[in-house]
């Protein structure tokens, strides 16, 4: 049981304003099944939010390397409003990137970022990204 607006977060789809870092991350790590929204009067004291029930379950991919994934999502987020040509210049000259660098980080599905992680880190083009 989380906050509602989290667990809203966390299933958020792209080209949503809510959609962002964690929804990316742990969209990539684990299958999320948002179950049913819970209200706050059902509770006693009553808090100030609603809550939601998501169930969480893991699932396989090609990460071997979680904190250098997280840091690429971390420098696509970074500032939001820029395109990804701002945020993630090392992948300009990539022609199999080139429809990505005129959108901005919420409009890639957590599949594109694993894709640009595949690439660039599995095939040792870039090591480490601070």
């Amino acid at each position: 049981m989380l906050q509602k607006e989290l667990a809203e977060r966390i299933k958020a789809e792209p080209s949503n304003r809510i959609y962002g870092r964690i929804s990316v991350v742990l969209q990539t790590f684990f299958t999320i099944k948002y179950h049913f929204q819970i209200s706050r009067k059902v509770f006693k004291p009553q808090p100030k939010v609603d809550s939601a029930i998501i169930s969480f379950s893991r699932k396989k991919n090609s990460i071997k390397y979680p904190d250098i994934y997280q840091n690429i999502i971390k420098k696509a987020f970074q500032n939001r409003r820029k395109k990804l040509k701002n945020n993630l210049n090392f992948i300009n000259d990539d022609s199999d990137f080139k429809i990505y660098m005129n959108l901005r980080a919420e409009d890639l599905h957590y599949k594109d970022y694993v894709k640009i992680y595949d690439k660039y880190v599995l095939n040792n083009k870039i090591s480490i990204l601070k």
